[in-house]
């Protein structure tokens, strides 16, 4: 899920008042290991909001639809013979 940077901020800021790893993840419905890469982007200065397709394909996309594409009867046929 994408997060807004202004509710990283408020998130931050209530950090910093109140001190409580476990308050802030209650009171923001987010998880430790959320708010702990939250930490960690402030203190590199970038809180900006990133999108799920940031890490990239292990697989050329394209490659894999054309594979698809030549061998779906096959791969269709190993499926319904596992059944």
């Amino acid at each position: 899920m994408a997060y807004s940077p202004e509710l990283k901020q408020k998130a931050l800021a209530y950090l910093g008042q109140c001190g409580n790893i476990s308050a802030v993840c209650i009171a923001y419905d987010i998880s430790r290991s959320t708010l702990y890469a939250w930490i960690k982007k402030q203190e590199q200065g970038d809180l900006s909001c990133q999108s799920g397709g940031s890490r990239g394909f292990k697989v050329d996309r394209d490659k894999l639809k054309t594979y698809v594409e030549q061998n779906l009867r096959c791969l269709l046929a190993r499926n319904c013979q596992s059944i």
